[in-house]
């Protein structure tokens, strides 16, 4: 996948959520365009972390084996009804 694909899912209005497969089995998702900038091969990812801290994630481009949507499951409103 080149840098300018991955910008265009980034652009994508309104964002999707994604879900990055790298080739070492990692998994991170994106839930928000804020805090994404791709530069040369490198797509910066800035978030919060788990304590409230932001922090820096580098993921080298042409490492990235699969991009997903994450798609939100709507509730199911039959259930239960018969």
């Amino acid at each position: 996948m080149s840098p300018s694909e991955v910008q265009e899912l980034i652009d994508i209005e309104p964002f999707i959520p994604l879900r990055l497969t790298l080739a070492s089995g990692s998994v991170i998702e994106l839930w928000r365009r804020e805090g994404l900038s791709i530069s040369d091969l490198t797509l910066s990812v800035v978030d919060t972390g788990p304590f409230g801290k932001p922090r820096l994630q580098l993921v080298s481009i042409p490492n990235i084996c699969l991009i997903v949507p994450i798609l939100r499951k709507e509730p199911d409103r039959l259930a239960g009804v018969e």
